[in-house]
């Protein structure tokens, strides 16, 4: 290295600066993710996020960086507004009209439309005859739909679009974002779920949660650490608990689990705790588990950002690895509906 010369190596230097450069501003979004996909326990993953997030803010605010991620955004921030108004926009129109005519075929034609994506995967039980409720012609079907992100990022608001195909309808809506069964003293869905069912009877609720509960049970001094055989046992009384509880106030109940995650580690983290969901819905007769591993996969069972859905190429799935696109949220609306529309049947 003595003998290279002085100006070469200061070359070389400038280059990697400048590579590097390049990469940081247009990779931050992908970059960001990655950190953001890290195992919890990982020690590094607090310094590189208090590290890089800061990069990320103003990296996001430079044209022309990530922009695939950008136009996702851009297209959540103004297209969900006509979307809670009922009005449906195909995305690739929505695009060429603005900012990124050159993205058009990140999204599928049909992605956004409700009710043309078939599914096989509807529940995890078959639906018996008998088991099939019978409702006036116009009677109203009171429906409670609550859950964390995974219900409010892409999924929510088209599966409330997607209800109205069940006639005459009345949608309780409750998201909240960074919650779940575990950290009752952040916030508290046994409380809050008392409070939206309160002197009332739902023919149907749909829940959707469990993201955020890989982590351990505090409860008033007591830590129960993640993972531990007491951890398991205090979380699945809790999932017990709730499921009772929407087996009391719901004519059938459906509790959906987890989707294919793209970090192998929080993957493994949420399969557990769709499993516990499964074994304690199971427990009550009016209750169904609704499994996504199928419809929300690469065909294997295995994480995909994008599914093929009618031989088209969807995107189901946002750049963090974790929630929904609007076309993942519609892939998961038709499979819902589907399984609704087997058990309640309208008498004409």
């Amino acid at each position: 290295m003595d003998n290279f010369p002085k100006y070469k190596r200061s070359t070389v230097a400038k280059m990697m600066f400048v590579i590097g450069l390049f990469l940081l501003f247009f990779n931050s979004a992908d970059l960001i993710s990655a950190i953001y996909r890290l195992d919890e326990e990982s020690n590094a993953k607090p310094m590189l996020t208090a590290l890089y997030e800061p990069v990320f803010a103003v990296c996001s605010m430079v044209p022309y960086t990530n922009l695939a991620f950008k136009a996702e955004k851009e297209y959540r921030e103004f297209a969900e507004i006509p979307f809670r108004e009922g009005i449906d926009i195909n995305p690739v129109e929505f695009l060429s009209k603005e900012k990124y005519p050159w993205i058009k075929e990140i999204f599928a034609d049909d992605s956004v439309k409700t009710s043309v994506v078939e599914t096989t995967d509807s529940s995890g039980g078959e639906i018996k005859k008998e088991d099939e409720l019978l409702l006036d012609t116009n009677e109203v079907l009171k429906i409670l739909l609550i859950g964390d992100s995974m219900l409010n990022v892409g999924f929510g608001e088209r599966l409330k679009l997607g209800l109205k195909e069940l006639g005459n309808t009345d949608v309780t809506y409750f998201g909240k974002n960074s919650t779940g069964l575990v950290r009752q003293d952040y916030f508290d869905w046994f409380t809050k779920f008392e409070e939206l069912t309160k002197g009332k009877k739902f023919h149907i609720i749909v829940i959707m949660i469990g993201a955020n509960d890989a982590q351990a049970i505090k409860e008033g001094n007591q830590v129960v650490k993640y993972g531990s055989d007491e951890w398991l046992e205090h979380y699945r009384a809790k999932v017990n608990r709730f499921a009772s509880m929407m087996s009391q106030s719901a004519t059938r109940f459906y509790w959906i689990g987890m989707p294919p995650m793209m970090s192998p580690f929080f993957d493994k983290k949420m399969r557990s705790v769709t499993k516990i969901f499964e074994e304690e819905t199971a427990k009550f007769k009016n209750g169904r588990f609704v499994s996504t591993i199928n419809s929300l996969s690469n065909g294997s069972g295995e994480y995909a950002e994008y599914v093929n859905v009618n031989n088209k190429r969807v995107w189901a799935r946002g750049k963090d690895g974790i929630h929904f696109t609007l076309g993942g949220g519609d892939i998961l609306t038709q499979q819902i509906i589907t399984l609704l529309k087997e058990d309640f049947k309208r008498r004409f």
